[in-house]
């Protein structure tokens, strides 16, 4: 299982937590008009981050196979003086702890080969012609 998704400590996302929503679609509808239906997210996130998201995978049962961190995105991009704070701010937060500096991230997760292999053994299995049988 593959996840994309926005990092809690981007600081777009702060900026999406802490505004109403209705304030975050208008600002983001002015900047970005080409962009209406896909670029405000609702502030939903319970566990936006590289480490929650990886604990509460392994709490399910689930084994991280790669974590592909992403340092950029267009959000500041518009304006060069935010852009030019938000980049030297990205590097010093980098310097510090490299996954809070994350704009956004991919983590893949996979069952425990073991499990594969329990869910897979018996001849009469629904497991046992899908891919979940792959190891």
């Amino acid at each position: 299982m593959a996840i994309f998704t926005p990092s809690r400590h981007a600081a777009y996302a702060r900026l999406n937590a802490l505004l109403p929503h209705k304030v975050t679609r208008k600002i983001l509808d002015f900047v970005y008009p080409w962009g209406r239906e896909a670029t405000a997210f609702e502030p939903t996130m319970i566990s936006g981050s590289i480490r929650e998201l990886s604990a509460l995978g392994r709490r399910n049962g689930l084994e991280v196979l790669s974590i592909h961190r992403y340092y950029s995105s267009s959000y500041f991009g518009i304006f060069f003086p935010a852009y030019l704070i938000w980049r030297l701010w990205l590097l010093l937060k980098y310097v510090i702890d490299r996954d809070s500096a994350v704009e956004t991230f991919t983590i893949i997760f996979r069952k425990p080969l073991n499990v594969r292999k329990s869910l897979c053994g018996s001849s009469s299995s629904i497991f046992r012609a899908s891919s979940v049988c792959v190891p």
